[in-house]
């Protein structure tokens, strides 16, 4: 399975991807934008994928790498959202990491609206969310692009289906 845009190609995430993912993520710019600014070991970084790679197995959706020219620039996460979300834990969370290299290119937006399409109309979903630490001012003016987002908190967003027309 994959996913194409005008500019990107995703496909879902396996176990050969764990360097691939681990360099994007440890770019010192992302570095800079996630809550520890600590780099993630390899073995973290494995396991999260694994989870991922089940994720896919056992419920047809998942993390997906973005590849633009055949080379590997961002990665999309998608899992359940979990406990201490306010929100039904099994609801999706999204998350785009994109490496510094291709920052301000639309990269995130492009991606993350392809994989929100497919939960949207593969998957069946009614409503995504993304969790955006309030320092992270990057993540927020993606966030201000995409029609329909809506707040919940400090710092969770909802994007239903309704914005699914809406999205680039």
């Amino acid at each position: 399975m994959e996913l194409r845009t005008e500019r990107l190609v995703l496909r879902p995430v396996t176990e050969d991807d764990v360097d691939t993912l681990l360099a994007i993520r440890n770019a010192p710019g992302v570095l800079a934008t996630t809550n520890t600014g600590a780099e993630l070991p390899r073995e973290q970084m494995a396991a999260q994928v694994g989870r991922r790679v089940e994720t896919w197995r056992e419920r047809g959706f998942g993390s997906w790498l973005v590849s633009s020219g055949g080379e590997p620039i961002a990665f999309v996460e998608v899992h359940p959202i979990g406990e201490g979300s306010g929100v039904d834990p099994d609801e999706l969370e999204l998350g785009v990491v994109v490496h510094p290299d291709h920052w301000g290119s639309g990269v995130a937006l492009e991606a993350g609206a392809a994989v929100a399409r497919d939960l949207f109309e593969r998957v069946g979903r009614e409503r995504i969310y993304a969790g955006i630490d309030p320092a992270n001012d990057k993540s927020l003016r993606l966030l201000a692009k995409v029609p329909g987002a809506r707040q919940l908190d400090e710092e969770l967003y909802e994007i239903d289906r309704a914005a699914l027309g809406s999205l680039a």
